[in-house]
């Protein structure tokens, strides 16, 4: 399954697109999944149950500079949930990558931005639901991504980059209980 975005059909602006291919390339599926602003995923996960869960951002659903998303389907990629996930800030949060958690929750990292380019790493747990464990920011002094997630027995391990200086970036690896 691939994730994406298209404006070439839908609900108008950008619509999120999960595509099943079959092993030589076919398409099984295809689905455009938004409302009337710009919607866009970035990554999609097999789940448990054979379905899928997939993250990006929306600006049809809350927050006009967009809310970081998460959209869970069955194995036909019909939508059983989706949740958008930001405090309304003017700058906006998106979600890059998305993992599910052994005990069936979510937990994905994104962005979470501020005026003037800058921005600080999100990290956000769900149950299987999608509802909010808990939702974190981490940021040094510049700007910060958080790009890459996955679970390690009691933790998540979070990659990204931040701003070193004025043009130099560096990446960074973090270790975060899970549970808090």
């Amino acid at each position: 399954v691939i994730a994406g975005h298209t404006n070439s059909f839908g609900n108008g602006g950008y619509d999120g697109l999960l595509t099943k291919v079959s092993k030589k390339g076919n398409t099984v599926w295809s689905k455009a999944i938004g409302g009337s602003g710009n919607d866009l995923l970035f990554t999609v996960n097999r789940t448990s149950d054979n379905g899928f869960i997939a993250c990006g951002q929306t600006k049809s659903y809350g927050n006009a500079a967009g809310d970081a998303w998460l959209v869970k389907t069955d194995a036909s990629g019909n939508v059983q949930w989706s949740k958008k996930y930001g405090d309304g800030n003017v700058n906006g949060e998106l979600a890059y990558d998305v993992t599910q958690l052994s005990d069936g929750g979510y937990a994905f990292c994104g962005v979470h931005r501020f005026a003037g380019g800058v921005a600080e790493s999100f990290v956000l747990r769900t149950d299987n639901q999608g509802n909010v464990m808990w939702s974190k920011q981490y940021g040094i002094n510049g700007s910060d991504d958080a790009n890459g997630i996955l679970e390690d027995g009691n933790f998540l391990l979070v990659t990204g980059f931040y701003q070193d200086g004025v043009s130099f970036y560096s990446g960074y690896v973090m270790k975060l209980d899970k549970s808090n």
